[in-house]
This record gives structure tokens, sequence and C-alpha cells, in this order.
């Protein structure tokens, strides 16, 4: 504790009260005082040890996670060693640039920049009821607004505050603001959404990991999740993000958001949508005339997914320049893709999502299981090179060099257990 020394009396600063006091009217300066069983120090200890621990696991993340700009690209494009990232992947995962390459019948997608521009689209298009906005560069729901009239839903407000956002976030970072009349905004129709007895009628969106491996090889993760609304649908209320917005990075500031019912696998969505249907079936007296369409609603979900993936990744290869989408042999990426079903049953392909979350499969065989082990897994191993050995020699050299650490720093961790075994702690 700092001293501050007066002709008078020594006065010393309290950490815990803040503030300077004589030491007989501070219980925690007091000759007295036990500060094991102050519940005062007590509390201060522990917000201390959460926040010292809380530091601790963000600096864990921000190690082990990867960026593009750390990687060596010079020695990839040479072949001496595999990244985990895509070189060139902008066409897969910016809004305004992935529904170039989509299915034609897949979600109608427009690029504005204005609320007028927004009103010519919904007068050219009567044909669709309502519409999403977005900024194609924002990830976790971050500016997504459903809305049906533009002009009471939306208004100009909406352009301001994003830009607004978008201003200060690119002056924190030292950078000139992006011109207000020349930034780009997503606009979407608002897919009418398949509404189940399971989930109480709520909307939902599934996510799928996917792997992009090689040049090009696709791998999609046989569990997908799906995740829920906490509110029940409704076409109005269209400033309740609880209703429109499925993501779990906004439902989970809901009080009434539940992990358990609204992070669920696709296979258990539909097997208590069966549970469900029959149990009011048979509360009605009715018989399951539609057992047959029940049945097959997973594999049809699951099957247009892959149709979806298969023809994006074709028409990334045939069309997509290579500044916006270059696989290398010796490159890998994890991919979360987001799919709603209509209310007809079709899968529509909303967006491709970079670093998916592995919190989404928290409650998965993934998460549970496999997450820690999935960033050191390799995919590139998975791949038959028809008797071509460079991208296998190159990761069995690298696995060689890690194996190298590994014991150097084994070796070292002994030698420091021995030398603390040689000394004993007598005070």
């Amino acid at each position: 504790m700092a001293s501050i020394t007066t002709a008078k009396v020594s006065i010393l600063k309290c950490k815990y009260c803040l503030g300077p006091h004589i030491r007989k009217n501070c219980i925690h300066l007091t000759l007295e005082h036990d500060a094991d069983n102050c519940m005062v120090c007590q509390e201060k200890n522990n917000r201390f040890k959460k926040k010292k621990k809380k530091k601790q696991i963000n600096v864990q993340k921000e190690f082990k996670k990867i960026l593009w700009k750390h990687i060596d690209w010079d020695s990839v494009f040479k072949g001496s060693i595999t990244a985990p990232k895509m070189f060139m992947k902008s066409a897969l995962i910016r809004k305004n640039l992935i529904m170039k390459y989509t299915s034609k019948d897949n979600i109608k997608t427009f690029t504005i920049n204005n609320l007028n521009e927004i009103k010519e689209i919904i007068n050219n298009n009567n044909n669709i009821n309502a519409w999403i906005i977005k900024p194609p560069e924002k990830s976790n729901a971050v500016g997504v607004k459903a809305f049906k009239n533009p002009d009471v839903d939306l208004g100009e407000i909406y352009f301001q505050k994003e830009n607004n956002n978008n201003n200060k976030k690119k002056n924190n970072k030292k950078k000139a603001s992006t011109d207000d009349k020349t930034r780009l905004y997503v606009l979407q129709e608002y897919i009418s959404p398949l509404l189940l007895n399971c989930c109480n009628n709520r909307k939902f969106h599934i996510r799928a990991l996917v792997y992009f491996v090689g040049d090009l090889n696709i791998y999609i993760c046989k569990e997908a999740r799906v995740l829920i609304a906490t509110k029940p649908y409704s076409s109005s209320h269209w400033n309740d993000q609880y209703i429109h917005i499925t993501n779990q990075s906004v439902n989970k500031k809901c009080k009434l958001y539940n992990i358990e019912k609204q992070n669920i696998s696709l296979k258990e969505l539909i097997r208590n949508n069966k549970e469900q249907d029959k149990k009011n079936d048979n509360d009605d007296g009715k018989s399951i005339n539609n057992n047959n369409e029940k049945n097959s609603l997973y594999p049809s979900i699951f099957s247009q997914m892959i149709i979806l993936i298969k023809e994006l990744v074709n028409n990334l290869q045939e069309n997509a320049p290579r500044k916006t989408f270059f696989p290398l042999r010796n490159t890998y990426e994890l991919f979360g893709f987001d799919f709603a079903v209509d209310i007809n049953h079709n899968v529509k392909l909303m967006e491709v999502n970079p670093d998916p979350s592995m919190e989404l499969f928290s409650k998965s065989i993934i998460g549970n299981e496999h997450g820690k082990k999935l960033a050191s897994i390799n995919p590139l191993t998975w791949i038959k090179h028809d008797g071509k050995k460079d991208v296998e020699e190159t990761i069995i050299q690298q696995q060689q060099q890690e194996d190298e650490k590994n014991k150097i720093q084994k070796k070292k961790e002994e030698e420091a257990e021995m030398i603390k075994n040689m000394f004993l702690k007598i005070f």
C-alpha cells in the first residue's frame, strides 16, 4: 500500500475502499483485520481471479486462432507447408458476391446503397411480401433487419446508424471512413419459414460445418445444428429480432432463451416433430396419413443441402475470378453454411461463414468428443492423390517436425521437474 506522510498522522490508501484513510478508521488496514475471513476482501480477490482467468482464456483463444495474414504464403505456393486457410475466398463468404454463384431458384438477392433503391426493387417485385437487409462484411447477425414496409420498419435511421457504426470502427483502426453513398448493403427476400409443432411454430435455420480441402474436395459434417428463434413466428412485429432473427448470438441475449430447446441437431428436430404430430393426432382421434412425408423430411432437407453446396462449388470453379476464389492443393478451411427451409420444404442457402463458432456445436458429438481435436485435424490426409505424393510428403514432414518439438519440450519439462524435486519447501 502506498503511504502518504503528513505532519500529524500517516495516511494509507486502501485498495479496497479506494481512498486515503487513517489506519484506525479503516477495517482493511487495522492490525486486527482478518483478511482471510473478510467478505469484502474475498469478493475483491474473487473478482481479480475471474478477471485474470478470463484474460488467460482470451490469450489462449488468440494464440490458437490462425489468421490469413500470419501464413507464409510463399512457402505454401512452393509446396513446402500446408495452410488451414484458403488463399482467396471472398466469392464464397461475402454476402454480396456469393449469390452470383448460387442456384437460380435460391433466395432473390440484390445489392443496394440507400432507401430509394430498396423502394424501387420492392415495386418491381410485388410477389415478395417481406425482406431482409444486411451489411455484406459483418457476421453474427450484426446489422441484420427484417422488414415489410421500408419507410415504417426501416427508414433512413437504419442507414445512419449502420454508417455511424462502420465509420467509428474504421476510425478506431486509423483508416478513412467509408463514403455513405457508396457503401453496399445486401437485400434479400424474406423466406416464408417452415413452422413445426415441436418448435412451437418458431422460425429456425440450419448450420452445417463444411470443409473445403485442396483443389477441390468438399466434406460436410453429418450432424447439422438447428438454431431456433426465441419467440413464435409472426408475419408482423418486424422490430422484434427474437421473432425474425435465428442466430444464437442474438437470441442468447433474450431472458427467455433456452439453449437446450433452441440449439438442437437436425435429426432431433425431425424426431421431435414426428413425436409431437403423433401425439396431436392421437389426441384429436385422427389417423396419421402423412407418416411417409415425415419420415422423408430429414433425408430431403439434408440431400437438398448437399445439392446446393455442389452447385455453388461448380459455379465458383467455373465462373469466379481467381482474385475472389482460388483454392490451392495444400490448403484447407472449415466454413459454416447457413440454410433456411421454406413453407414448401424447399431448402435455401442463406450465407457462408468463415471461422464458424464451435460454441454452436457444444451440445453435439463434435463439440463434446472431438471439438478440441478439430483444430489439430488436417483433412488433406483424407484425400487420395492417385499416386501423387507431394502433399502427403509435406504433411508427413510437418508432423515429424512437430513430434521433434514435442520431444524437446517434454525433455525440458522433465528436467525442470527433476530440479524442483531437489528442493524442499520449509517456509
